[in-house]
């Protein structure tokens, strides 16, 4: 077959009425995790590999609330970065370890949701995993020398939430990101939330 301009210029307009391929789900999961829904927000909060000037070894995880950015560092200068969505209320710092980490963890609101929500009190005792549970695929419970923070680096499928200040204080990624962090990290991990 010759490849003509007018052949060109026929399959780029047929290409732009195809509907665009389905997501797919990611396997294993027992509810729905889009592994398209990267798409949904700035390229700039993507997951993406970047340069990482930092003293921190391979495997450490440090976050920049105040630029909305998760970094999992390889080492050799380099990391992988995400957006994430960080917390409306306070500016907690410091230097914590994984302590905990469940897969569709149960959500429990905090005494402060509750000065904030009454309506939360339906949920006293424990949303259970799923796409309503505002923890989403996973929790990455953060521990200091004083015990739980009540600080977690969980999931959300909400991309909106990402790269804007849309949590009671957590640390959200999108979904496929979190099961990504979540298969890397291990108890006892490293985590450092910046100041900056």
């Amino acid at each position: 077959m010759k490849i003509t301009r007018r052949w060109l210029l026929i399959s780029a307009f047929a290409t732009s009425l195809a509907r665009p391929a389905l997501a797919a789900n990611l396997a294993g999961e027992p509810f729905a995790v889009s592994d398209q829904d990267q798409n949904m927000i700035p390229i700039w909060f993507r997951k993406q590999i970047v340069d990482a000037k930092t003293a921190e070894p391979a495997g450490t995880v440090i976050v920049s609330p105040r630029h909305n950015y998760l970094y999992y560092i390889l080492g050799n200068g380099k990391a992988v970065r995400f957006g994430i969505g960080t917390g409306k209320y306070g500016d907690w710092t410091g230097v914590t370890l994984v302590g905990r980490m469940e897969k569709w963890p149960t959500w429990t609101p905090t005494q402060d949701h509750l000065k904030r929500r009454p309506d939360l009190i339906k949920y006293i005792q424990g949303m259970p995993g799923g796409l309503d549970n505002p923890m989403g695929a996973r929790a990455i419970y953060l521990y200091d020398n004083k015990g739980d923070t009540s600080y977690r680096i969980h999931g959300t499928d909400v991309a909106e939430h990402i790269g804007t200040k849309a949590t009671a204080g957590c640390f959200a990624m999108l979904n496929a990101d979190v099961i990504w962090l979540y298969d890397r990290v291990k108890l006892g991990t490293r985590v450092v939330v910046l100041k900056d």
